[in-house]
């Protein structure tokens, strides 16, 4: 009796694994990750520089234009960013293979100046804020009220500036602008805003006088008024008071 041929078992295919999902990047992946958590740690880390450095790096702009963009930030945002931007760039600049640190044309040198300038502004802020407290009396308070009406006077000389460029709408105006804006520069022996908010003062009534309808539709459109110039003028006063009072000149 013939034998009927047996099926072969059938083998059953085991299910393909899950593929490994992709690996996340942390913090901690980062090669150039700052080992450091405050500005005053990482200038320590690249070693200290010198006021004569500072100054070397930024010899296109005045103290008195450093001022002025210095209060356009405030002091722990700089610190922030301080932090973030030299701290990624030291430990680039530290540890990055040679052929990629040629592509970049900035030594170390340069970061630890920008790091000791980030701390002193730093430990400069932190002494006013420490000072706040005492400021009401004596010649702190003084002191303290005259660097407010500095930082005033500043702000209007910008403004006051901009302004009578505005209503003038003049090359030659623009020039004379340009010198009340940087009077140390043109032979003035002071540069203190209200130098510079005298001359502009200056100006101002000038443009007020004008005979011009032009003119003087464009000082009504930009508020320019014997009452603003005036203001300005106290301000001035107030500002020169300041400045012999902190000793500036």
């Amino acid at each position: 009796m013939a034998k009927t041929p047996r099926k072969p078992a059938s083998r059953t295919t085991p299910a393909p694994r899950p593929a490994s999902p992709p690996a996340v990047a942390t913090p901690s992946d980062d090669p150039y990750r700052p080992t450091v958590r405050d500005v005053a740690a990482l200038s320590a880390q690249l070693g200290a520089a010198t006021l004569e450095e500072v100054r070397l790096l930024t010899a296109a702009y005045s103290d008195e234009e450093l001022i002025e963009l210095g209060n356009d930030f405030a002091t722990p945002r700089v610190t922030d960013d301080s932090l973030r931007v030299l701290g990624v760039t030291a430990s680039f600049l530290q540890r990055a293979p040679a052929a990629e640190q040629q592509a970049v044309d900035l030594s170390l040198d340069v970061v630890r100046v920008a790091a000791w300038a980030a701390a002193e502004d730093t430990r400069a802020h932190e002494q006013l804020r420490g000072a706040a407290a005492s400021e009401r009396t004596g010649a702190a308070g003084a002191e303290a009220e005259a660097a407010r009406v500095l930082v005033r006077a500043r702000a209007e000389k910008r403004k006051l500036a901009d302004t009578v460029r505005a209503v003038a709408q003049s090359a030659t105006v623009g020039v004379a602008v340009t010198h009340a804006l940087a009077p140390a520069a043109h032979g003035s022996p002071s540069s203190g805003p209200e130098v510079s908010l005298e001359l502009l003062i200056k100006e101002g009534r000038a443009l007020l006088a004008s005979k011009d309808p032009p003119v003087q539709r464009r000082a009504q459109l930009f508020r320019l008024t014997p009452q603003r110039l005036d203001a300005a003028a106290s301000l001035a006063r107030d500002a020169s008071q300041a400045s012999t009072v902190l000793g500036t000149p």
